[in-house]
């Protein structure tokens, strides 16, 4: 395979993981305005450290590093935090 080919195929999967990242972000807004009537906190340390076990299995059954997922994992994680606590601001 030639070397724009290649590109061209990880331009398409960077591009369908910023689709994914935008997506999930219209969910957690959703997710924020069920838990602000609930007074329910942005976070929920055991949802989270579940979650990132779970994320943590997944990623090392596909092949990726430990350190890549978490890495990953912590900046999305952090982003939805911080978004909830905006819009429970408003």
């Amino acid at each position: 395979m030639s070397l724009p080919l290649l590109r061209k195929q990880l331009q398409m999967l960077d591009d369908s993981l910023l689709f994914l990242l935008s997506q999930r972000r219209r969910i957690v807004e959703q997710v924020a305005k069920e838990k602000q009537p609930l007074n329910l906190p942005a976070l929920n340390p055991h949802v989270a450290h579940e979650k990132e076990i779970r994320l943590l299995e997944t990623g090392l059954e596909l092949g990726l590093s430990a350190d890549l997922v978490q890495k990953v994992w912590h900046v999305i994680h952090e982003d939805s935090v911080n978004m909830q606590r905006e819009i429970f601001k408003t």
